[in-house]
Order: structure tokens, then C-alpha cells, then sequence
């Protein structure tokens, strides 16, 4: 229920709270204290911030599925991708890409990123390398010395 001194009018209304709104804004000015908003100014938007925490968020929690799940890989199928990553520069030239090496050593494809999680696993350990180029995966420095021989 509006105030007594407020008009009843809902039209009325809404240019009588404006008019509040901006005497108390001038108020505000001349007394050095900080504007309130005034309700014609546009605000910010709180729902593309949350959709923006809630994608981060989204995106954590599967690369910590894939994280998880790629350890069982990494120290199973360590010799056979360095093998697998040797042999194709020899064959091709060329090294090869990851999908190619997530296939021929037939690593899942669920959860979503394990095939990269697998082979950053496995290069932070020494097994492969590579670089921002594509088809730089090279044999790494633990590929060469396994067993204590050099490949």
C-alpha cells in the first residue's frame, strides 16, 4: 500500500517515485555523499556473470573426470605410446597427431578430454614430447632411457 502522501494512480505513481528518486540523487551530489541509481538508469546484469561461474565450474569438473580417469592409462600404456609415437616418424615423417594416438592404442573417448589429460600425463612424466605445431608428438627423453638403453 503506497504511502498517504503518495497519489494513487499507478501512472502517478511511478513519476512520483522518479521525481523522489532524482531529488534525493541532487541531494546526495551536493552533500558529497555517493548517487543512488535512479530507476531509469540501466543495470548490470547478475545473470551473465553466473552463467559465466557456472561454465567455469562445468568445465573444472570434467577435466578433473578426465584427470581421474587417465590415470590407470598413463601407467599402463606408457611403453606402448612411446613405441606407437617412435614408429610413425619413421613410417610417415611425420608424428602423429593425438586423436591418431588415442585410436591406435584404442584409449576411450569418455569422459570428455581423457585422450588430452592422457598424453599431458604422459609427456609431464618424460614419455613423449611435443610442441604447439601439429604432429610434434616425438619420443621423449623416458622413451630413450626405459630400461636403462637408449632406443
Amino acid at each position: 500500500m503506497p504511502n498517504s502522501w503518495e497519489p494513487m494512480n499507478p501512472d502517478s505513481l511511478a513519476h512520483w517515485r522518479c521525481a523522489a528518486a532524482l531529488i534525493a540523487a541532487v541531494r546526495a551530489m551536493a552533500s558529497g555523499e555517493p548517487v543512488p541509481p535512479l530507476p531509469w538508469e540501466p543495470r548490470a546484469r547478475r545473470g551473465r556473470n553466473a552463467r559465466a561461474r557456472y561454465r567455469a565450474a562445468y568445465r573444472a569438473r570434467r577435466a578433473a573426470a578426465a584427470d581421474a580417469a587417465a590415470t590407470p592409462y598413463v601407467s599402463a600404456d606408457r611403453a606402448k605410446a612411446a613405441a606407437q609415437v617412435a614408429r610413425v616418424p619413421r613410417e610417415t615423417g611425420t608424428g602423429p597427431t593425438w586423436r591418431e594416438l588415442q585410436r591406435a592404442i584404442y584409449w576411450p573417448d569418455k569422459p570428455y578430454g581423457i585422450g588430452t589429460a592422457i598424453i599431458r600425463d604422459l609427456a609431464q612424466a618424460g614419455w613423449p614430447t611435443f610442441t604447439s605445431e601439429p604432429r610434434s608428438l616425438r619420443p621423449g627423453l623416458a622413451a630413450s632411457t626405459a630400461n636403462g638403453r637408449v632406443r
